[in-house]
C-alpha cells in the first residue's frame, strides 16, 4: 500500500492567502509530535512520506543488492515525518513519551513504536544525522520538509538531486543567484507551498 505523512504546522499559503492545507493522499499523523532535541554531529536530515505497509517482516526487494553496504533512504516532498521500518538492524532506538499514530489514505491507523537516531556517512564521507520514528512500514523515509526546517536546501534538477547543507557558501550562492534572477523572471516558475511540513502546488480547471 502507498500512503503519505501529514504533519506540522503549516505556514505555506494558497495564492488566495488562506494557506489552508489539503492533503488527499496523506498519512495523516495524529498526535502531536514530541519536539526533537538538537545535537552537533554534521548537517541534519530527518523524514515520512510515500511508503508501504510491511509485509511480516519481509525485506523490501527494491532495495537488494543494487549499492551493498550502503542504506537506500527515499527522499520524498510528500512526506512529512521521517520514518524508519521497525525491523531495522542501524542506529539508536530511543523510546518515545508519547507514541505516535499516523492515517494512511485509506482511514487505517498505524501506530509508531518508538523513535531512530541513525548517524553515518555520506559519499564523500561527509558526517549526516537522521531521526525518525519507527514504525511498521517497508522503507526508510527521509521528508524534504524535515530537511528544509532544519536549514537545508533541497535542489532538484533533470536526474540529479542534491541538499545543500545549512549557512554553506554553495547555499548562499544559490540562494542570491535565484533572488536575482526571479526579480525579472518569476513568470518562468510555479509556486509550490509549505503546509504542514509537505509540499503543495495548486491548479484549477479552465
Amino acid at each position: 500500500k502507498d500512503c503519505r505523512s501529514a504533519q506540522g504546522k503549516g505556514k505555506g499559503k494558497r495564492k488566495d492567502g488562506k494557506g489552508k492545507s489539503r492533503n488527499t493522499n496523506a498519512l495523516e499523523q495524529t498526535e502531536p509530535e514530541q519536539e526533537e532535541t538538537q545535537e552537533a554531529w554534521g548537517f541534519e536530515v530527518a523524514s515520512l512520506g510515500q511508503c508501504r505497509l510491511s509485509d511480516q517482516g519481509r525485506p523490501d526487494e527494491e532495495n537488494q543488492d543494487e549499492w551493498p553496504g550502503w542504506i537506500r533512504l527515499n527522499v520524498d516532498t510528500g512526506a512529512a515525518k521521517t520514518v524508519f521500518p521497525e525491523n531495522v538492524q542501524y542506529g539508536e532506538r530511543r523510546g518515545q513519551q508519547k507514541p505516535l499514530k499516523f492515517r494512511t489514505a485509506t482511514g487505517e491507523i498505524i501506530p509508531s513504536s518508538g523513535s531512530l537516531t541513525l548517524r553515518a556517512k555520506g559519499e564523500r564521507n561527509e558526517n549526516l544525522r537522521f531521526e525518525g520514528a519507527l514504525a511498521p512500514i517497508r522503507k526508510p523515509l527521509i521528508s524534504a520538509g524535515d530537511v528544509t526546517s532544519k536549514g537545508n536546501d533541497v535542489y532538484l534538477f533533470g536526474d540529479e538531486a542534491y541538499i545543500i547543507a545549512k549557512d554553506s557558501r554553495l547555499q548562499q550562492i544559490m540562494r542570491d543567484a535565484f533572488s536575482k534572477a526571479s526579480q525579472d523572471l518569476i513568470d518562468d516558475t510555479v509556486r509550490v507551498y509549505k503546509e504542514k511540513n509537505i509540499y503543495n502546488m495548486y491548479v484549477r480547471t479552465p
